[in-house]
């Protein structure tokens, strides 16, 4: 298999570049699951907005100054205040005046009712405010009603002959000091929402362990990546369209048909260098697109007068006929697999689906296990046999990581072409299928980013999106079968 160098790079130039992957994913990620990622985020603010509002405790402040005068100079009336103020807790203890508002409330102080007091000093001056916090409104302005009561005796008590003059009190509280602002709050929650979403998407990225980009193809795998197909749609629905995505449809749109052009092109350049003629499409594992791009390839190299034979070699689950519509299924003969097992010959395999320079051989009966019977002698005399016929073989084998059947018969192909999903592809899987074609000996072509989501505007697979996402890895075994 041709081997692709790593270019060097430095630690400051490699650490940027891991910063913007890992940012551009982010990015794709959100994208892509926009619509959970919404769900999550207003259930989080829904969550915290609910919390906060529960936790809720408003506070009441009832305040009265008190200005305290001895009658001597003003130097001695600021520091008594400064006395009666650093000893207002000890004596409001003390003194029995917070029994006696107990007594007066009826209620336990701490177990029915919560409220601080404290008394504080103007700057450089004789003027005693004293604070009452609580949580009822009520309350907080009982408290300070019976300290302004009683406190002054006691005051007298502690400094003497004083005056002890209330010149500014609250009145009838009726608003917390900290309202619940339901601004604030939806906030907050949006914030701690954010945090939360981007810390998932992060961790998500960072752990998933898949191909994102073609420098993920070039510093995981040691290939290069020879082409991107994007993620595409149809075009607007007309009456009785057609379903199918191939570059023949009008429907697709025009970036994906160049993307396949330019595919087809380097490829096409790489095999009449080589001389070669055969070429093998696998993937790693199923739904990474693979047959797509099988069809989509011998057709753009069949509009250039060139004559192509596709052949589904996916015996376990075949699957190149779904791109072809009933008109032309209805020419259809005998598959692959009735050849192979001596049922039938090239002849009655081989048709026309009314494509100019493309014929097709499907994969026939669906097989279980089918890896002895390719790896046999029969299929290598077909491929000679339509190498005398066809400027180009394209051959759609099964995923290669997880069965043995395409490293069986990599041997008796001229180049492979492997398909990769973005963001799906798992970089493990990924490598072992590499390196289990590298033993083979096979030329490769390199690898074609499939699937490819770029900027903030894109479609998703139209017709077979929901296809791509049916099967997952855990699930292949149950869809192809188990292996001897």
């Amino acid at each position: 298999m041709q081997i692709y160098n790593n270019e060097v790079q430095t630690s400051d130039t490699q650490e940027y570049i891991d910063i913007a992957k890992v940012l551009d994913e982010i990015w794709t990620e959100f994208l892509r699951h926009l619509g959970s990622i919404t769900v999550l985020f207003l259930s989080i603010v829904a969550i915290v907005c609910a919390c906060l509002w529960f936790r809720y405790e408003p506070v009441y402040e009832a305040y009265s100054t008190f200005v305290v005068s001895s009658g001597q100079t003003a130097e001695a009336d600021i520091a008594l205040a400064l006395r009666l103020a650093n000893s207002f807790e000890h004596g409001f203890v003390d003194s029995g005046l917070k029994s006696n508002i107990e007594d007066e409330l009826k209620m336990d102080w701490g177990t029915d009712f919560q409220a601080d007091v404290a008394a504080t000093i103007l700057e450089d001056t004789n003027f005693v405010t004293i604070t009452v916090h609580s949580n009822d409104g009520v309350i907080a302005q009982t408290i300070l009603e019976l300290i302004q009561e009683y406190y002054p005796d006691i005051a007298k008590q502690i400094a003497g002959n004083i005056t002890f003059t209330s010149i500014d009190a609250t009145g009838i509280l009726t608003d917390p000091t900290n309202p619940f602002q339901w601004s604030t709050v939806i906030l907050e929650g949006c914030a701690i929402a954010l945090v939360v979403v981007v810390v998932i998407l992060y961790l998500y990225v960072t752990n998933k362990k898949t191909i994102h980009s073609a420098g993920d193809i070039k510093s995981h795998l040691n290939a290069s990546c020879i082409g991107t197909i994007p993620v595409t749609g149809f075009k607007r629905r007309k009456k009785n369209a057609n379903p199918l995505l191939v570059i023949t449809n009008d429907r697709v749109q025009q970036s994906y048909k160049e993307a396949i052009h330019t595919l087809r092109i380097r490829i096409e350049k790489v095999m009449e260098r080589e001389e070669k003629k055969v070429i093998l499409v696998t993937s790693s594992l199923p739904n990474e697109g693979k047959s797509t791009i099988s069809i989509n390839l011998a057709l753009s190299i069949a509009s250039r007068g060139k004559k192509v034979l596709l052949m589904d070699g996916d015996l376990r689950a075949p699957s190149v006929h779904k791109y072809f519509t009933n008109e032309q299924m209805k020419k259809r003969k005998k598959g692959l697999s009735d050849i192979l097992l001596n049922n039938g010959n090239i002849k009655d395999a081989i048709f026309s689906p009314s494509i100019q320079n493309l014929d097709v051989i499907l994969g026939g009966e669906r097989i279980e296990d089918p890896s002895r019977i390719l790896a046999g002698k029969q299929l290598q005399l077909l491929l000679e046999e339509v190498r005398k016929s066809y400027d180009y073989i394209i051959f759609d084998s099964s995923p290669a990581t997880m069965l043995s059947d395409t490293t069986a018969i990599a041997g008796m192909m001229d180049a492979v072409l492997f398909v990769i999903r973005q963001d799906y592809t798992k970089i493990q899987y990924a490598q072992e299928g590499l390196a289990l074609l590298n033993e083979s000996g096979i030329l490769s072509l390199g690898c074609v980013m499939n699937y490819a989501e770029a900027g903030l505007s894109h479609y998703g697979y139209g017709y077979y999106g929901s296809r791509y996402n049916k099967y997952r890895y855990g699930r292949y075994e149950r869809y192809y079968g188990k292996e001897d």
